[in-house]
Formats: C-alpha cells, structure tokens, sequence
C-alpha cells in the first residue's frame, strides 16, 4: 500500500507538468492562439482538477492493487494444493496398505490408451512411513557421523523411480 500511496503522490506533483505537456501536444496549428488561454484556465481550475486527479489515481491504483491480489490469491491457493497434495489425484489408505499390484494393472491399463482417450497420465506409489510399519521405527534421524552441529528428524518413506516424473 505504501508503494501505491508513493506513486499517487509522485503522480500528484507531475500532474501540472502532464497537463501543460499534453496541452502542446494537442493544441497546434491555427488554434494555437488560444494555448494561453487554455494554460491559464488550467492554472485557474488547478485545485478542482488536483482533487479529482488524486481521485481518480487512487481509485484506479485500488482497482488494479485489487486485481493484482486477487490474481496473485488465486495461483497462490492452486500452488498451496500443489504442494499439500504433490498431483492431482492423491489415494491413501488409512486402515491397511493398498492392493499395488492389482492398482498398477489397471492403471497400466488406462495408460496404454489413446492419448485423449486415457484419464491417468502416468502415476507413482509410496510407501507407509517407517513409524507406520511391522514392528514400527519410532525415530528416524538424519546428520553427519558426528552429530554435529545436530541431528533432524526425518520420515522415511520408499517411493518408485518415477515419482518425482508424476509429481509438481
């Protein structure tokens, strides 16, 4: 806000400069009698049109910070899923582990289609968390040999060679 508030004023102050400029553009030729005149109207009118021009920027500075926001507010959500989800179709399980090999067939089958045919593009698997296996890894830590300057906690999951291909 504080830029668009800068620009209004830088606006404000170059707004006899723009008048006068845009004043010789337009008036030549055999009207050019009446420049002296039309100069000192605007040197008469020139808080009236102060007070309308700061109008006027400031409302159109709001509608294009507006518009700006709510475009940046609308990628900002489809990134946030991209990063939440990692695809566009996620699967999981809560009570046990997915039938891979039954999964994988039918979507290798879904995947030897037509390209405007199919619905899967391509697809990956991963794993359960080491904490969430038979007998469970509690603690799963990555560092130096030394520990040092410290020790991060870490999940750990398998996932199949093309994962990183199928995910954002």
């Amino acid at each position: 806000i504080a830029t668009i508030a800068g620009f209004i004023l830088l606006a404000t102050l170059l707004q006899p400069l723009a008048e006068r400029m845009v004043v010789r553009a337009i008036i030549w030729g055999p009207d050019r009698k009446f420049l002296d005149v039309v100069i000192k109207n605007l040197h008469a009118h020139a808080p009236r049109s102060r007070h309308t021009a700061l109008i006027f920027t400031s409302s159109l500075a709001f509608i294009v910070f507006a518009g700006a926001m709510f475009s940046l507010q609308a990628e900002a959500i489809v990134a946030n899923l991209k990063v939440a989800l990692g695809s566009d179709l996620r699967v999981e399980s809560q009570l046990g582990g997915l039938n891979e090999t039954a999964l994988s067939r039918v979507l290798n089958r879904d995947k030897a289609r037509p390209r405007g045919e199919r619905i899967v593009e391509d697809f990956a698997w991963a794993s359960w968390p080491m904490w969430n296996v038979d007998p469970p890894i509690w603690t799963t830590r990555i560092s130096n040999l030394v520990r040092f300057p410290r020790s991060y906690g870490a999940e750990v999951v398998s996932l199949t060679d093309n994962f990183l291909d199928v995910t954002y």
